[in-house]
């Protein structure tokens, strides 16, 4: 009787002790839960003023780009060839050509200074006549633009 007796205090205590562990374990899951889902709010609210930062820091970007282009197109083929003979000194020239053909590979072409340099030394015949390889570059420029600013609005559409 004693042994039968130990035995249904062993089984109640191992039963109170497994419920007071479930309701244990349930507490914290159910907190644990509320934190993580807390915190993945504030997570998703700081990647969405992010993305808005970047969204704007690109369409600053592009608008600066945009505007850097269409001046850059205004000038006259004439200003710029005389602008470039007045430079009596070569490194000038060729400080000139290295920065037009960074700006070219930042907007994800690719050419050589030397090839800058011979833009402004000669015209290509063209359809109706001769036109300017400076032209042709401001063209480029501008369908990089359009093409970006597209990108830009697509994916500001999209969010």
């Amino acid at each position: 009787m004693n042994k039968k007796l130990g035995a249904e205090v062993n089984t109640k205590i191992a039963n109170e002790l497994s419920a007071r562990l479930s309701e244990v374990n349930s507490t914290f899951t159910a907190k644990l839960v509320r934190n993580n889902n807390e915190l993945n709010k504030k997570l998703i609210g700081e990647i969405t003023k992010i993305n808005s930062l970047n969204a704007s820091i690109d369409a600053l970007q592009n608008g600066l780009i945009q505007y850097y282009a269409i001046a850059r197109r205004n000038q006259s083929v004439e200003t710029d060839k005389q602008s470039v003979s007045n430079h009596s000194e070569a490194s000038s020239g060729k400080e000139m050509c290295l920065h037009v053909v960074m700006e070219i590979h930042e907007l994800g072409g690719n050419i050589k200074k030397v090839m800058v340099q011979g833009f402004y030394e000669r015209n290509i015949k063209k359809k109706d006549g001769y036109i300017s390889t400076l032209d042709d570059i401001g063209l480029w420029l501008d369908s990089k633009l359009s093409v970006n600013n597209n990108a830009s609005n697509a994916n500001n559409n999209a969010e």
